[in-house]
This record gives C-alpha cells, sequence and structure tokens, in this order.
C-alpha cells in the first residue's frame, strides 16, 4: 500500500481552553440542546486543553495521529471562536442553558443574595406592621 493511500484514525483535534479550567468553564450541556458541529471527545487530565470531534468527522486521516480536514479546521471557525468567547463573556441576560458551570455558580449566588434581601425586607414590612398594631 502506498503512503498516500494509507489511512489512520482521526483523532480529532487537541484545543488550548483558554476561558480557565475545562471542568468549570466549557458549557457542556449546549450539546443537549443544540449542534455545534462537534463534540467534545477528550479532556488530557495535566493539560487544560479539550479535544473535539467534527460532526462531519470522515474518521480518517492521511497521517498517523494527525486530525482530518474537518476536525483540524474547527478552531479555526466563527462558530468556535464565538463559542469561546462566550464562555468568557456572557450576557446577563442569557439564558441559564447556555452558562458554564462557573457562570451558573455567580447567577445562583447574585439570585441567593437577591432572595436574602428580599426577605429581609419582607420580615421589616411584617414587623413594622405587627409594631403598628400593638
Amino acid at each position: 500500500m502506498s503512503a498516500a493511500a494509507q489511512q489512520f484514525p482521526c483523532p480529532g483535534i487537541v484545543v488550548d481552553w483558554a476561558p480557565g479550567s475545562v471542568w468549570d468553564t466549557y458549557p457542556y450541556q449546549i450539546h443537549a440542546t443544540q449542534s455545534l458541529g462537534w463534540q467534545p471527545i477528550g479532556f488530557p487530565k495535566a493539560t487544560n486543553t479539550i479535544t473535539i470531534r467534527a460532526d462531519s468527522c470522515i474518521g480518517n486521516s492521511t497521517q498517523s495521529n494527525t486530525a482530518c480536514k474537518y476536525c483540524g479546521g474547527l478552531p479555526a471557525t466563527t462558530k468556535f471562536q464565538d463559542f469561546v468567547n462566550w464562555a468568557t463573556n456572557v450576557s446577563e441576560f442569557a439564558h441559564w442553558e447556555y452558562l458554564n458551570a462557573r457562570q451558573l455558580q455567580a447567577a445562583m449566588r447574585q439570585l441567593s443574595n437577591k432572595c436574602r434581601e428580599l426577605q429581609t425586607k419582607v420580615l421589616h414590612s411584617f414587623l413594622s406592621a405587627f409594631i403598628n398594631i400593638y
């Protein structure tokens, strides 16, 4: 078999995950509701990288340990770049489905603080009304 015709398994493409830890800044749940054009397939422990595979991956490559052209081109796509940016800079009005773990924690903290503030106001109103009755 000639070297030009030889096929190797496509391993996907390894990309640096700039927004932070892949464990709390990658919004995994988006894959459940949207087709992004790729799936995460690996999270190496020693590095802050993620391996992704294109939905259009042909499954093989012409070089060993090299991504196919579809996987290899993913990091340069506007959709992937927007996704990375979204993981870093999300609108305060974004639906919770689109938030990563770190963003969800911040939103829950903010809501919890608001609840405490409202509970205090209700308690003060109740006490004021109760004192005025007696």
